[in-house]
């Protein structure tokens, strides 16, 4: 079973977890691994939790827990095991909002779906694909629209 979560959920590097929102941690992490490459993010510790996953349930706190031990990361070493699992558990975004899934490399082809708290999804498809707008980004995008266009709007 592999649980798939935000790097703010998984993340072992205390170097990323003390970051104060999940934008500086998600930014932090690409960099450490576009860079010199995260300590936690090993071929040999992605292996083990891969094995891991494919042999134990492990919930989430189980997954932090295992790549703390072992220095390993629970991130990417949970996406890792996605082809090879049985069961993958994952919050309604990546299963409601298809580039989601596609860039965790989740295929829903022959699979069953089974959605827990599935009173929640209407509100959870909702909010991914909604966004709000302030009055105060209107008033300025009219503002911009009024300068840039002085001939059309009057």
């Amino acid at each position: 079973m592999a649980p798939i979560a935000s790097r703010a959920t998984l993340c072992v590097n205390p170097k990323v977890k003390k970051l104060s929102t999940v934008s500086q941690m998600n930014e932090s992490c690409k960099q450490l691994n576009k860079n010199q490459g995260c300590e936690f993010k090993t071929k040999k510790g992605l292996s083990l939790l891969s094995h891991r996953m494919n042999n134990t349930l492990m919930d989430i706190e189980d997954t932090v827990k295992f790549g703390n031990e072992n220095k390993c990361c629970p991130f990417y070493g949970a996406r890792e095991a996605l082809p090879t699992v049985d069961v993958c558990v994952l919050p309604y975004n990546l299963l409601v909002v298809p580039s989601a899934r596609e860039s965790c490399g989740i295929n829903l082809k022959n699979s069953v779906v089974i959605i827990d708290e599935a009173h929640n999804l209407a509100g959870a498809i909702e909010s991914c694909y909604s966004v709000g707008v302030t009055l105060s980004a209107l008033t300025e995008a009219y503002k911009q629209l009024k300068l840039s266009h002085l001939d059309l709007i009057k």
